[in-house]
């Protein structure tokens, strides 16, 4: 056996064989970024959305969010938003980033126009005020990500992919569909997603089943 770093190979020409790929794998991440910042320079909008949909297909969901924000978060919302929509609903974690949104989607103006047909169409069934609710660890209760389901929120309070929260909670808020807090929606993986800042009502630990428990039921 031979261990480099913190994992172990079962001998030293496999190891340097995935140190090899390892490297490989970083420079074409590094060329990929490098062709977005000259995309930006050029200001040509095809080249800079073909970049930075690029960058970010390298990127894990768990650090999609961050990349996101690296690729377009300088550019205008013709830019933006194709970008940020196509890929928002493959993003796990990320709650750190997320009381620093509300003040860039304002700043990008409306979605709205972006949207795909099922996005407009849920928004456009949904009542002027919108009951939503939240599950996550109670540090992050202040993020955007909301739900019209509360079943769904209650999943997501048990911490889905991202692990069990020390202090899971269901959060209850409530926002009008025409407040400048309430910026897109997306039920593409049919999760009746608000992504918005409403103001919260109420804020419950968690107490239903945990997945394993013999009664409990993903929504």
């Amino acid at each position: 056996m031979y261990k480099h770093n913190t994992i172990i190979f079962p001998d030293e020409a496999t190891a340097l064989e995935y140190t090899r790929q390892r490297r490989q794998f970083a420079a074409k991440v590094a060329g990929h970024w490098s062709a977005l910042a000259r995309a930006k320079k050029s200001g040509d909008k095809d080249r800079i959305i073909n970049c930075s949909e690029a960058c970010i297909g390298y990127c894990s969901s768990f650090n999609r969010l961050a990349g996101m924000i690296r690729s377009v978060a300088d550019q205008p919302s013709e830019i933006f938003w194709p970008v940020w929509l196509h890929h928002w609903s493959m993003i796990d974690g990320g709650g750190e980033y997320q009381p620093y949104l509300p003040d860039m989607f304002k700043r990008k103006g409306s979605a709205h126009p972006y949207l795909e047909n099922d996005a407009k169409s849920y928004f456009n069934s949904l009542p002027d005020m919108v009951p939503v609710y939240r599950g996550c660890d109670e540090r992050f209760k202040d993020g955007v990500s909301w739900t019209t389901n509360r079943k769904v929120a209650e999943f997501f309070a048990t911490g889905n992919r991202c692990g069990r929260p020390r202090h899971p909670v269901v959060v209850t808020g409530r926002i009008e569909k025409r407040s400048p807090n309430f910026y897109y929606c997306d039920n593409s993986r049919n999760e009746a997603e608000i992504i918005c800042t409403p103001a919260i009502e109420a804020v419950e630990p968690y107490r239903e089943p945990w997945p394993g428990d013999p009664d409990w039921k993903r929504p």
